[in-house]
């Protein structure tokens, strides 16, 4: 009659750490995905931040001004900007538009 095996406890062993450090892989790189810098913000949501700072630029110089600004130069030259931004969904720091107060994408129809 064979004798029963007895556990390979060095076997068991390097199965635990192997386990362990697919586990600890699996959790850092779920992070890693979870940490994406901003330049991989979507066209959409770059537009969003830079529309708000337009906005907010375009609000203080009416708020001191008395009247919204014509141009996206007129806040240049009256230093609420320190320049025109690019608009991300067109690459062009020349297709912006102001309707109503508010500044538009050239991408937005």
């Amino acid at each position: 009659m064979a004798s029963p095996q007895k556990p390979d406890r060095g076997r068991q062993s390097k199965v635990r750490i192997s386990n362990a450090a697919v586990s600890i892989a699996a959790l850092l790189a779920g992070v890693a995905l979870s940490c994406r810098p901003a330049a991989t913000l979507t066209k959409g949501r770059q537009v969003d931040k830079v529309l708000y700072s337009l906005d907010t630029a375009i609000d203080e110089y009416t708020f001191d001004r008395g009247k919204a600004p014509k141009t996206l130069d007129d806040l240049v030259r009256a230093h609420y900007l320190g320049e025109i931004p690019v608009d991300p969904s067109t690459g062009s720091r020349t297709t912006w538009r102001i309707e109503s107060g508010r500044v538009r994408s050239g991408s937005a129809k």
